[in-house]
């Protein structure tokens, strides 16, 4: 079982280097990231919630858009390790987790509210959204061989999960940057209730603690494999 396990994780390490595989993912690449920037403009979440008439500050706008932010740092890493053979433990963390997150959350998301979201309802937008997310941890894969290789150190792995724990404040604390606003205040959909904001609000936290534990725990795995004998 170990052995086929290696296999397939040497085959995934050989993906990542494919440059014509890099070609092959880089025009959905590309098209979720230009379509997730405008879905985000469009559903107003570069506003001010309060005044809706003004713009958030520009300091948020860098933490606004979570998908095509998760993507476009995907793109770097697999386009500089394919490339350049340069890759950096700091940054493959950080993308492999924000793509992880983000495509895990996204499917919960829409299984979470089907009736709010119209996940089932077929020729909408949403089931564009709701179908491509779930490739995103799939991509993610393609930066697991060098993470369980790597020897983390053990700042690195504490960034990471930093990074993560921040996007997660800034989105459910006071800054509030991801209300999810096409869940409320919308004629044509279904009202959402407190206890559905709890749901969302839970499983969130329950997601990004799967994600930051399962990174923490391929670190581990590779600074033991590592270890001097």
């Amino acid at each position: 079982m170990e052995n086929a396990l290696e296999r397939w994780w040497a085959l995934v390490e050989r993906m990542r280097a494919s440059k014509p595989l890099f070609w092959l993912m880089l025009l959905p690449n590309l098209a979720g990231i230009v379509g997730g920037y405008y879905y985000y403009w469009d559903v107003g979440q570069f506003t001010n919630p309060a005044r809706p008439e003004y713009a958030r500050a520009l300091a948020w706008w860098p933490f606004i858009p979570d998908s095509p932010n998760a993507v476009l740092l995907c793109v770097i890493a697999l386009a500089a390790f394919t490339f350049w053979g340069k890759r950096s433990r700091l940054f493959d963390g950080i993308a492999f987790t924000a793509m992880l997150y983000v495509g895990v959350w996204t499917t919960f998301l829409f299984l979470a509210y089907p009736e709010q979201l119209g996940t089932f309802h077929w020729g909408g937008t949403n089931n564009l959204l709701f179908v491509s997310h779930m490739g995103m941890p799939l991509e993610a894969l393609l930066l697991v061989p060098a993470l369980r290789k790597d020897k983390t150190p053990l700042w690195v792995g504490g960034a990471v999960v930093g990074w993560n724990l921040l996007n997660l404040w800034l989105d459910y604390g006071p800054v509030h940057l991801h209300p999810a606003p096409f869940l409320h205040d919308q004629a044509n959909l279904p009202p959402m209730t407190s206890a559905s904001d709890a749901l969302l609000h839970t499983g969130s936290l329950w997601i990004m603690a799967a994600v930051c534990g399962g990174y923490l725990w391929v670190s581990a795995r590779a600074r033991m494999r590592n270890r001097p004998n």
